[in-house]
């Protein structure tokens, strides 16, 4: 296979990519598991707090109808997180799934 070729592959495998990947967080974005719709702002490939983190996961936990009933969170920090995700980080705890 020539340069050329190999690099019209490479662009068809990136814009497939691409284009999976603004499917996927387009339906994450309409099953409420991100309030970001489009691929750019969803930040995929960086880090995420825990706020953000335990927002992912109560929300998919809700969608699995888990228990909620631990009882045990005490998070001194949680001041220091983003207030919208703050009752997040409680209800992840309260899922059993942060400590």
């Amino acid at each position: 296979m020539s340069t050329d070729d190999e690099e019209s592959e490479d662009d068809t495998n990136d814009e497939a990519t691409s284009v999976c990947t603004e499917d996927l967080v387009g339906r994450m974005h309409r099953e409420g598991l991100t309030i970001y719709d489009d691929e750019e702002e969803f930040r995929g490939n960086d880090e995420v707090t825990r706020g953000e983190a335990a927002r992912f996961v109560t929300e998919y936990a809700r969608m699995l109808e888990l228990d909620d009933d631990y009882l045990f969170c005490n998070f001194t920090d949680i001041q220091g997180f983003d207030s919208m995700l703050q009752p997040y980080i409680l209800q992840a705890c309260a899922y059993g799934l942060l400590k």
